[in-house]
């Protein structure tokens, strides 16, 4: 409960809520239950993610718009609460160590765990993941404008993506059982791709729903499976510093994917240049594939 109040908290209050949550979840969840409990993560904060902006609009609209803030630094102090509830993961042999102990050390490990083949197809699909969050949050309502899509419609489509992507989060610890997770990193990055990419091949209320959905369902799955993959191919001591290294990479997806789309559509017009993404994008989940069957 501690762990799903605090990822909310991620949404509503503050910017590296998310990625401290991560760590300590990586860290404090067994092998047996990640599964279920990255995918019980995801749920919580996506749940947050479909509630608070009309929650904070009522406030802001019935009260004035500085309640909305108010009710921001409310729920960080519950959120911070809950974090001091939190208990202290400790290793068998007693505090667990971290993996470094000054700045210098910590950029060489960050390095070093950037450069490790089983990390670097991780690092590929988070780059992959907000790089399409990217394309859909800046050009996707482009597309639809262009349609003659109102803004509440446009609107709904993103709450579409949303609503997919908090019902298959929880799914993840069911489909783990079945499919190898590595099998669901590339798969998840497929739907997300094909789901944001592919909209200009398609005009029609019922096709672009469908690929929304299928946008929403591949980045709900994503997020458990990175996070439990990341868990898996590091080692409780780098796990924080791993998430860390995640976030960086979350952050260069997100400014680079955007930057160089719009330089794209500015020569090319917007369709080509989504549907090029789109290709670029699944070169890239090719060559993850590959180098990921090869450690």
């Amino acid at each position: 409960m501690g762990i799903g109040i605090a990822a909310t908290g991620r949404w509503n209050g503050t910017l590296d809520g998310l990625m401290a949550v991560q760590s300590y979840v990586s860290r404090v969840v067994t092998p047996v239950d990640r599964a279920a409990r990255m995918g019980q993560f995801t749920f919580a904060a996506n749940l947050s993610m479909l509630f608070t902006p009309p929650l904070l609009g009522w406030v802001a609209a019935t009260y004035t718009a500085a309640s909305a803030f108010y009710g921001l630094a409310a729920w960080c102090l519950a959120l911070l609460a809950v974090a001091l509830r939190l208990p202290r993961h400790t290793s068998p042999q007693g505090t667990l160590k971290m993996a470094w102990t000054d700045p210098r050390q910590t950029v060489q490990t960050a390095t070093q765990m950037v450069c490790r083949r089983e990390v670097v197809p991780i690092l590929i699909a988070t780059f992959l993941r907000l790089g399409t969050i990217a394309v859909a949050q800046s050009f996707y309502p482009v597309y639809l404008h262009g349609l003659g899509y109102s803004p509440t419609q446009i609107g709904w489509m993103f709450t579409l993506m949303f609503l997919a992507s908090t019902v298959v989060a929880p799914s993840y610890g069911l489909l783990a059982r079945r499919v190898p997770e590595g099998s669901l990193l590339w798969v998840s990055a497929g739907l997300s791709v094909i789901g944001i990419c592919m909209t200009p091949l398609v005009d029609s209320a019922a096709a672009l729903i469908l690929l929304a959905l299928l946008h929403g369902a591949g980045i709900g799955l994503s997020l458990p499976v990175l996070l439990s993959e990341m868990a898996t191919r590091t080692v409780a001591e780098e796990r924080g510093l791993a998430v860390a290294v995640r976030s960086v990479v979350n952050r260069f997806g997100y400014l680079t994917v955007p930057t160089v789309l719009g330089l794209a559509v500015a020569g090319f017009g917007l369709g080509p240049s989504v549907l090029g993404a789109g290709a670029v994008m699944g070169a890239i989940i090719g060559f993850g594939v590959k180098l990921d069957r090869g450690h």
